[in-house]
């Protein structure tokens, strides 16, 4: 009995220790975010509680599975996203409705972090084959760069239908790369069916009741397709040879022998997929529609694919048809790797990280202020492993201020809080919303005003900045002043007006020297470029000497290309050689790899080691890996002057209009348009290159690049050359839409005038013989030689022959007796059926034909409408004499024929069927003469 006492003892015993367990359960903590347009709700939890999260349309749900309360970490901003959260009386339910409508939601679970991620994703919009809503971009494995390329046109050649057949139910597209094996990815996004290839070719399909919107996105290394799905959510694919197949179907692929099994780390970052990757490439697209990256692996063996759907916070590793398919929010939040064996996802968010920081103890290690030099927060927070709850804490405590005094010291703190973290942007935000909300007490701190411009020019936010430097400066004391100075200098370095000095080391044992990393290594450099530019080379040696020690990466690298830029500027090529071929090595520093294989080809180009085409074909290279600031700025700049220096108009021409459209804010692009339009006026002007090009090059050039052709009597003149070619290659819309607009708005006298005679010949050849007419008669004048007034009569003529005027065409021609106007004449009698005028005017030229040279397509025309008319007046004597004086024989056997025809035939016959048998029409060939003299 005393021992089943005892037992009874120790259980409650336990049941009390475990209850008191219960009860000292960490309260969740609940924390919004918004994150390139996902809103995401977290609620961080202590390893033993289990959490599930779910939600009905606005009305989010958790479930706790151990009793505890709750606390909000942002409760301002949760307030703009959610109703206040609510705990049901066992404390194992929180409940709240968010603000917003969302249309897709997803959760994700971790072991101290669970997250309900929600994206108001846009309607589905139905894409046309002309204007796809996507751009593409594939990245090679060593390539770094971020930035998508421009968007190329496809190339219309090596084109295909996509194979298609209905069996039993199952739509079953085959693709044909002929000798190429290329890699396959497919999968679904909503109703859209996505099909790469890691080859390029051109493919056509036509639209079916299921298969609809069928696009092709713009690649010259990938195939890249899309089309709607109607009906049907399964497919599978297969090989034939090397024909693929995709076959869509109403029936689950049921094959799980190829599926991959992602695995996710413990920490909830990185998930792994074992695979054979040793000959895959990533192909990323940026797709508008959803607003998001998709970053896949194609696989020559069919049916490998990723089946379960896994979710993280930026990234989504989604259900695939074949390959293997990331979508990401954005790609600087997410790393992709590859071996031989496997594929490594990692995100680099730190919302995923936050769980290893979180504990119960909210104390933070916050160090009072002290004077230390310098009017920026350097040293405050030291060794602050607890980032979120400190920040948490700093935001709950402006949250709770009473007063305006208490409200902006508060966020000054947090400013400087995200300043010391290097999370300028985070700094700037708190400083702006203390500056918007309590602007009394802003005005009078000098630190908080100066921390704003500090954080405005390490965003990028120049201007700004310098506006407040400039206020400071006027009013504070000379203590305060060098700072102040040195930041102001380091602005205008930045924005490119390169000051005498930035007072680096002026300063350096006041207050830089209490500048971490991030501040102090880029005002080091900044000086160093300076003292180089204007041949301070002892300062440089100075500085070298007094420096910190650099930390290994990109700043030992910086200072290791700076001094190669030193040993140029003493004449030192050798070393300066070897410091820049092991800096152009180092391929986990892009920026440094890049500027430094930029001064190695300029310094081998100068030393004549490498031509110019190979200088630019490893400049070509270095564009896919650096984008988007100064260095692109200047690598591109030296491309473009090598194009133009061996002689490539078209690329040189195309890499300053880059430059000009992607960097519209540098100072030197007057610089740039002053190249381009030499390059310009050179290729089009008399005497330039344009007459080596074929005309659709010239038109392309001219059209692509129209708007530096100069104003006045040189553009007019670029003007009328395209317009000819545009005639030459029969774009004859395109050629009577300049001219009209040079002949109505630009051109006078004679120009005009002949200018007006070659838009006549457009109209002409256009079929638009009334407009012809009516632009011939606008511009008739007195004052022009006698000689263009008959050939402007002439094609008045022609265009009244169009038009059935028959007898007023020869009333235009009547005084005009050269070969070109009896051309006109005989046509416009023989239209007229003036029988007897035609004989009058045709048959002593007929009769001047010697017999044994009726080659000519004008003589057989002329005597077959002289036998025609000698017909229709029944003038046989005529006719039969006209054919024995010819003596037609078998080399005119077609005409011996028809004429024969005549003579012998007693029924009625079409005259103008029989005219148009020989397919010969002299005043076609007339006008045709007239347009080849516009390009001689």
């Amino acid at each position: 009995m005393t021992r089943f006492k005892n037992t009874i003892l120790l259980f409650l015993l336990l049941l009390m220790h475990t209850n008191v367990a219960i009860a000292i359960e960490a309260p969740i903590k609940i924390e919004v975010k918004t994150f390139d347009g996902n809103t995401i709700f977290i609620f961080y939890h202590g390893r033993e509680q289990q959490l599930k999260v779910a939600a009905n349309g606005n009305n989010v749900s958790v479930t706790m599975s151990i009793p505890t309360g709750f606390e909000l970490l942002n409760p301002g901003d949760f307030s703009g996203f959610a109703t206040t959260p609510q705990l049901s009386k066992d404390q194992k339910l929180i409940t709240f409705s968010t603000k917003a409508e969302f249309k897709s939601q997803s959760i994700i679970n971790g072991e101290k972090l669970t997250a309900i991620k929600f994206r108001a994703e846009p309607e589905e919009q139905e894409l046309q084959t002309s204007a796809p809503a996507v751009d593409q971009k594939t990245i090679d494995d060593s390539s770094n760069s971020k930035t998508p390329e421009p968007k190329s046109e496809i190339k219309q050649e090596n084109k295909d239908n996509i194979g298609y057949k209905l069996i039993k139910g199952e739509h079953i597209l085959t693709f044909d790369f002929g000798e190429q094996n290329p890699g396959m990815a497919a999968f679904f996004r909503g109703k859209y069916l996505w099909i790469v290839f890691d080859q390029p070719k051109i493919f056509t399909f036509i639209n079916n009741s299921v298969l609809t919107n069928f696009t092709q996105i713009a690649s010259d290394t990938n195939t890249i397709l899309k089309m709607k799905v109607n009906g049907y959510k399964n497919a599978r694919v297969t090989k034939t040879g090397k024909l693929w197949n995709i076959i869509i179907s109403q029936v689950e692929n049921k094959d799980k022998k190829l599926v991959l099994t992602p695995q996710v780390a413990e920490n909830q970052d990185e998930l792994t997929i074992t695979g054979d990757f040793e000959n895959s490439r990533f192909i990323e697209i940026n797709d508008k529609v959803v607003g998001d990256i998709i970053k896949l692996i194609t696989f020559k063996t069919p049916s490998i694919r990723v089946e379960q759907l896994k979710e993280f916070i930026d990234f989504n590793l989604i259900p695939s048809i074949q390959g293997c398919v990331t979508a990401i929010s954005s790609d600087e939040s997410v790393e992709f790797s590859k071996d031989k064996n496997s594929l490594h996802i990692i995100s680099k968010s730190d919302f995923l990280n936050t769980n290893q920081n979180n504990s119960n103890d909210n104390t933070s290690k916050i160090l009072l202020s002290t004077d230390q030099g310098s009017l920026l927060p350097v040293g405050h927070w030291v060794d602050d492993k607890k980032f979120i709850d400190t920040r948490s804490q700093l935001i709950s405590e402006a949250g709770l201020a009473d007063n305006k005094t208490v409200l902006f010291s508060k966020r000054l703190e947090l400013a400087k809080f995200f300043f010391e973290h290097g999370l300028y942007k985070e700094s700037l935000s708190a400083l702006v919303l203390a500056q918007k909300t309590t602007n009394d007490e802003y005005k009078v701190d000098l630190k908080s005003q100066f921390l704003t411009a500090v954080d405005y020019t390490l965003v990028g936010v120049l201007d700004e900045a310098a506006k407040i430097y400039t206020s400071l400066l006027a009013i504070v004391d000379q203590s305060n002043a060098d700072e102040i100075n040195l930041w102001n200098n380091y602005n205008a370095f930045l924005f490119g007006k390169n000051p005498n000095k930035i007072g680096f080391l002026s300063n350096l044992d006041k207050f830089v020297n209490l500048y971490p990393d991030d501040l102090y290594w880029p005002l080091a450099f900044s000086e160093i470029d300076l003292c180089l530019l204007s041949n301070d080379l002892k300062t440089v040696e100075s500085m070298f000497k007094i420096l910190r020690s650099a930390p290994l990466g990109k700043y030992t690298n910086s200072l290791q290309f700076y001094k190669a830029s030193y040993y140029r500027k003493k004449k030192q090529l050798n070393l300066t050689q070897q410091f820049l071929t092991d800096l152009a090595q180092k391929e986990d520093d892009p920026f440094n790899q890049v500027r430094a294989e930029m001064e190695l080809v300029k310094l081998q180009v100068s030393k004549k080691e490498i031509s110019l085409a190979e200088a630019t074909k490893r400049l070509e290279a270095l564009r896919f890996l650096w984008r988007g600031d100064t260095l692109e700025y200047d690598l591109l700049l030296l491309l473009a002057g090598y194009y133009r220096d061996q002689n490539d108009s078209m690329n040189a021409l195309r890499t300053y209009m880059y430059i000009s459209n992607a960097f519209n804010n540098q100072l030197s692009n007057f610089y740039i348009t002053s190249e381009m339009v030499k390059i310009f006026n050179g290729i089009f002007l008399p005497g330039g290159t344009v007459e080596k090009m074929s005309p659709f090059e010239a038109v392309s050039l001219f059209n692509e690049f129209k708007e530096l052709n100069p104003i006045g009597v040189q553009g007019d003149e670029i003007i009328l050359l395209i317009a000819r070619k545009l005639m030459e290659l029969d774009l004859l819309d395109q050629a009577v839409e300049l001219l009209k607009h040079q002949v109505s708005y630009r051109l006078t006298g004679e120009k005009r005038i002949i200018n007006a005679d070659h838009l006549a010949i457009a109209l002409l050849m256009d079929k638009k013989p009334l407009e012809a007419i009516k632009v011939l008669d606008e511009t008739d004048k007195d004052n022009f030689k006698f000689d263009e007034h008959k050939y402007r009569l002439r094609l008045k003529a022609k265009a009244l022959i169009d038009t059935n005027q028959y007898l007023e065409a020869l009333d235009v021609l009547a005084e005009d007796d050269s070969k070109d106007a009896q051309i006109l004449k005989k046509e416009s009698l023989f239209q007229a059926e003036k029988w007897k005028e035609y004989i009058d005017l045709v048959a002593p030229i007929v009769n001047n034909i010697a017999k044994d040279k009726i080659n000519d397509g004008a003589m057989i025309q002329d005597i077959l409408r002289l036998a025609i008319a000698y017909y229709m007046i029944n003038d046989q004597p005529a006719l039969a004499a006209l054919v024995q004086s010819l003596n037609l024989n078998s080399e005119n056997e077609m005409l011996k024929n028809t004429v024969d025809l005549l003579l012998t035939t007693g029924k009625p016959i079409d005259y103008k069927n029989l005219d148009q048998s020989l397919d010969i029409n002299q005043v076609q060939i007339l006008l045709e003469k007239y347009k080849n003299q516009l390009f001689s």
